[in-house]
Parts: C-alpha cells; structure tokens; sequence
C-alpha cells in the first residue's frame, strides 16, 4: 500500500493515526523532532502526508510551503484551526485537502485514499 508519514505532535492522536493507517495497510511514519520535518518528510519520501497546523516551531503552513518547494506529495491537513481564513491559507500554501478536528478516522482515511487513488493515478 502506501506510505504516509504522519506530522501530528500530540503523541495519542499520533499514535492513533499510525494504528489506523497500519491496519489499512499502509505504511505509517512519523516523527517527535519538529524542528527540521520538512526535510524528514523529504528523506523518508512518503505517498502522503496527514499535517496538523500547530506545531512546535514554525507551524503547518512553513512546513507546507518547505514541502512544496521540493515535492508534489499530497498534503492533508487536519488540524482544529477551522476558521475560514486558516482553510484557504492551507490550501493557499500548498495543501491539497484540509480535514478539521474533530474528524471521524474513516473520514479521514477516505481522504487519504481519495488523494492517493488521484496522485498515483
């Protein structure tokens, strides 16, 4: 299946995603270290990314655009800033989708896979 490197820093909700995906069949990476997850992302050259906005450092939308500047990779973000202006700036950024919290997982994972069956054609 495919791989999905998940940037959440709440470790039970991260830990949740990961389970999640696991039992889709999907491989599910993630990292604790904030400060350079853009180039992680990069390294680890995953199928998807799930990202929340509020991050430790620079944020969700820094870590976007870094993503952006390098790779096509589809972006999901799910985070619980809902505001209208916090969604366009998610897609404005280079986001291709943007879930707000709360979310159902089966919701979420439908996004996923709706993503990924677009982006590998």
């Amino acid at each position: 299946m495919a791989r999905i490197f998940v940037v959440e820093d709440d470790a039970a909700l991260r830990g949740e995603l990961m389970r999640l995906l696991e039992l889709q069949g999907h491989e599910a990476l993630a990292s604790t270290a904030f400060d350079r997850i853009a180039d992680e992302v990069l390294a680890a050259d995953p199928d998807c990314v799930l990202l929340d906005l509020k991050l430790p450092g620079d944020g969700g939308h820094a870590v976007c655009r870094d993503l952006r500047s390098a790779s096509d990779v589809p972006i999901v973000f799910a985070s619980a800033r809902t505001s209208e202006t916090d969604r366009i700036v998610g897609l404005d950024t280079g986001g291709d989708d943007y879930l707000p919290k709360p979310y159902s997982l089966r919701e979420l994972l439908a996004h996923v896979n709706a993503l990924l069956r677009r982006s590998q054609g």
